[in-house]
């Protein structure tokens, strides 16, 4: 029993398991598998076959004709109104017109483009948040199994003193409620890690598949406030793909105020008639905007507006960067600083309370109900400390989403 008392106030060590989890693996194959990111990889593929159709001149229109006098017979070469006819129709689409249409395409490329990275951050913030939670689990079921066995040894000495006459049936039964109070917690444990589970497996597209332990986590680098806040406004997704769409609205503004100028089309047409002389003809026409108040001009509103909103968007996502950025500054500062003080100074001196305590129960100057609560004590620091370790974790995840920067050590490699 003795041994079991001693190995509460030691630290938590893990052993070895099977297949553990390699964090940049998972990363790796993340990228490659996920269907959301291959989705949107194909989209901006896509995209990316428009611009050219957009300035591309518009295609001629060839034209066979024939024109006959009457349905009794074939008047071709008989009459001046009778010709075979063979015309070219171009419509004329101005060389900037073209190139607008072309901006508008290339700035929805842009656009798609920072989709695609936000889905990237997004699965590697994913990744790392179900690893921390997963190691969050595995650390704690290993410290709930371990107090498990203490709390078993506990109730069959407080059995064994009841019986003898030496102790009291209290201690017997509160030894057996903290130990169904570790069945629960292990039980929930067991939940929260199928959750991740599902999450890891969603971010890989791995059904099915099942997942060794986590033993460690990754090194986290250094945290400086202004470079992350500069970083983030820099290099924040959500920045980069309004400013992207706010460059496509412009060049959307361009191209409606030039449809005010209208377009030319020519035409050319030669007529076969037989012996008689052949017919040619030409001609040019102009597309009138004779709805410009209905059509152009209510085309130049809309482009503007749109800008507008555009412009506005952009200006919110700055503000909602910003305050995310110090939520999660404070948020991960927090963690570290709690994790920090839980190892220097809460748990050693829980700990040595604990062996304080086994101490002096073996000699009676202590009750059980004293040990009892010391032990809970360890236990309950020693999850608090897991909580903070994998909380710190998923924040620079989520920060690392943000800024793009790479801060967690594993995350480092980029496709």
């Amino acid at each position: 029993m003795w041994f079991l008392l001693l190995s509460l106030a030691a630290p938590v060590v893990l052993q070895a398991a099977p297949a553990p989890l390699d964090l940049a693996a998972l990363l790796r194959e993340a990228r490659e598998a996920n269907p959301s990111l291959a989705s949107a990889r194909g989209r901006l593929a896509a995209a990316g076959a428009v611009p050219s159709q957009a300035e591309a001149p518009p295609d001629p229109m060839a034209k066979v004709t024939f024109t006959n006098e009457g349905f009794d017979e074939l008047t071709l070469g008989d009459s001046d109104n009778s010709f075979l006819a063979l015309s070219w129709e171009q419509d004329v689409r101005s060389s900037r017109k073209r190139r607008l249409a072309g901006d508008v395409a290339r700035g929805e490329v842009a656009v798609l483009a920072a989709r695609v990275e936000e889905r990237r951050r997004a699965i590697d913030a994913r990744v790392i948040g179900a690893f921390a939670e997963m190691f969050r689990v595995d650390r704690s079921t290993a410290i709930l199994q371990r107090t498990r066995e203490l709390l078993d040894s506990l109730q069959q000495t407080a059995r064994t003193r009841y019986e003898s006459g030496e102790g009291v049936l209290e201690n017997v039964l509160k030894a057996g409620a903290e130990a169904s109070l570790v069945d629960v917690e292990l039980e929930i444990l067991k939940q929260d890690r199928a959750v991740a589970e599902a999450s890891l497996r969603a971010a890989l597209n791995a059904p099915g598949r099942s997942f060794g332990p986590a033993l460690d986590l990754p090194t986290i680098g250094p945290l400086d406030h202004d470079a992350l806040q500069s970083a983030a406004l820099a290099n924040a997704v959500e920045i980069q793909e309004t400013e992207a769409m706010a460059r496509r609205d412009e060049a959307r503004l361009d191209l409606a105020r030039s449809e005010l100028k209208p377009d030319l089309k020519w035409e050319a047409l030669y007529g076969y008639r037989g012996s008689i002389d052949p017919m040619v003809m030409g001609l040019i026409g102009v597309r009138l905007p004779l709805h410009r108040g209905d059509r152009q001009a209510q085309g130049i509103v809309q482009a503007d507006e749109e800008l507008r909103a555009t412009r506005a968007e952009a200006d919110a996502a700055r503000l909602r960067v910003t305050a995310e950025i110090e939520t999660l500054l404070a948020r991960a500062e927090r963690a570290s600083r709690l994790a920090t003080i839980y190892e220097e100074s809460i748990l050693p001196q829980a700990r040595a309370a604990l062996e304080s305590s086994i101490t002096a129960y073996g000699v009676g100057r202590v009750d059980f109900l004293t040990l009892l609560t010391d032990a809970s004590g360890v236990l309950r620091r020693e999850l608090d400390l897991e909580v903070q370790r994998a909380d710190r974790l998923a924040t620079v995840a989520a920060l690392e989403q943000l800024t793009g920067l790479p801060l967690v050590d594993a995350a480092r490699e980029r496709p």
